[in-house]
């Protein structure tokens, strides 16, 4: 899965109040460079793991300021509507010990592009299909952008914004002590707002920055792994 839904977090958020969730701490600063070992390409990016792959990144937002969340992530291959996919699941933890799951994805790689296709909320028995699949393209450049046309379902229960997204290129990103060498570097403009993803193979997002607007922000990055 190419992105966590940064778009409408702060919603789904309700379900684990921020000052509830703990966390306190934090990760050691990022650090961002040029890709460093000239073997990265957007495809790489976005190879998902064969086996079950657990990971944490930390949440910020400017509505809950010195107030850092832990939000555990799960990638799992699987068959989904009779195709190849991941399964992306986003939980978080509260200081209790319970947890709650706030949304999981479905992703698969088809046509040359990694595609959003699916997700599903925690009170849904079964997940939403996209009627139209949210594709990165891997024939890309530095620079070049691609459009999604956006859309939302009958009961206004799911919806992806029209957006415009451009390829910033690869960077080396270095999180916690933990470097992801070529993570791919993408800016999508929406009427949400400016949203910055870098996605890192075997991994998918591992940092991503949300500038909303109605001024807010709201950031994601990684932890560790679990």
């Amino acid at each position: 899965m190419k992105t966590t839904p940064l778009a409408t977090l702060p919603a789904l958020a309700l379900v684990c109040a921020l000052s509830a969730c703990g966390g306190g701490g934090g990760s050691d600063a990022t650090s961002e460079n040029p890709g460093d070992n000239g073997t990265g390409s957007v495809a790489e990016c976005f190879k998902m793991p064969s086996a079950v792959k657990n990971y944490e990144m930390l949440m910020t937002s400017s509505d809950s300021p010195g107030v850092t969340i832990p939000m555990q992530v799960r990638l799992a291959p699987v068959t989904f509507i009779g195709q190849a996919a991941t399964e992306t699941q986003y939980t978080m933890n509260a200081p209790d010990g319970s947890s709650t799951t706030i949304v999981t994805g479905y992703s698969t790689i088809k046509n040359n592009s990694s595609c959003d296709i699916a997700e599903k909320y925690p009170d849904e028995t079964n997940p939403f299909v996209y009627p139209v699949p949210d594709c990165t393209p891997f024939n890309i450049n530095p620079g070049d952008s691609f459009d999604f046309p956006g859309f939302t379902d009958s009961s206004g229960t799911h919806s992806q914004s029209k957006s415009h997204t451009t390829f910033i290129g690869l960077e080396s990103l270095t999180m916690n002590s933990k470097t992801f060498p070529n993570a791919c570097h993408f800016k999508k403009i929406s009427d949400d707002g400016v949203e910055d993803d870098w996605v890192a193979s075997g991994y998918g997002m591992v940092k991503g920055i949300m500038n909303y607007s109605d001024g807010s922000t709201l950031s994601l990055q990684f932890n560790r792994d679990r």
